[in-house]
């Protein structure tokens, strides 16, 4: 928490792209696409994220990845791709509980 009420919070991720053959052979591809990583409210009973507190388009390279946010309350969850926009076969890692 800042002195000024509001909250610094830093998301760490690591990004791999894949690339899949007729046969379904996955190959590991250099990344570098512009994915969305945001910050959350609290989610409301049923649902996975709450209100966006801050939502940023940003361009991602493979590897590990750290990006800032000030947002005005308490988060709850933040990550990248929180939408599941992009083809991923285990989407539930996108978010975690902010600590």
């Amino acid at each position: 928490k800042r002195p000024d009420g509001q909250f610094d919070v830093t998301v760490y991720a690591t990004s791999k792209k894949f690339r899949a053959d007729s046969m379904g052979t996955e190959t590991e591809t250099p990344m570098a696409d512009y994915v969305d990583v945001g910050v959350f409210d609290e989610a409301p009973r049923g649902s996975r994220l709450g209100a966006p507190l801050a939502v940023r388009r940003v361009r991602v390279a493979s590897g590990q990845s750290r990006f800032s946010f000030v947002v005005p309350k308490a988060p709850s969850r933040a990550g990248i791709d929180p939408y599941t926009m992009l083809i991923d076969r285990n989407p539930g890692d996108n978010t975690k509980e902010v600590r």
